[in-house]
């Protein structure tokens, strides 16, 4: 269970990011290469933060990058080319004692973005802790 409740305890468990490299499929192909490049090396470097915390005894959770949410995503009121990397979990969401808050987004590309960390937030659910989610805007 994740329990945050102040900057200094020791580190037990942290959700980091990733990237979901299927998103590539929807950037521009003048761009693609450069583009790639960034997103190999921030996963290079997501993936050696994951080595240091582990080796730290750090218990990390990590998003599950699922294909389907580098494709185009329809809503009755808007279409958009995927949902975001999952890189910062901090930006959409929080943990305050056992209790998850996340966040709702003003960007379309952010909308479904705890698609990635549902599975673990139900786990979280399921031992306990708590999970407030704002209403997403339309």
């Amino acid at each position: 269970m994740i329990n945050v409740y102040d900057d200094f305890t020791r580190l037990n468990e942290v959700i980091l990011g990733d990237v979901n490299l299927h998103l590539l499929d929807t950037v521009n192909v003048k761009y693609r290469q450069q583009i790639e490049d960034i997103f190999l090396q921030t996963k290079d470097d997501l993936d050696s933060m994951q080595t240091i915390l582990e080796d730290k005894k750090v218990k990390v959770h990590r998003p599950k990058i699922n294909k389907a949410l580098s494709t185009t995503i329809t809503t009755p009121m808007w279409t958009e080319q995927g949902v975001r990397n999952c890189m910062s979990p901090r930006d959409s969401f929080a943990v305050i004692g056992n209790v998850l808050l996340e966040a709702a987004s003003h960007k379309r590309s952010s909308h479904f973005e705890s698609l990635y960390y549902k599975d673990l937030f139900v786990e979280l659910f399921q031992q306990g802790g708590k999970w407030i989610s704002m209403p997403q805007p339309a």
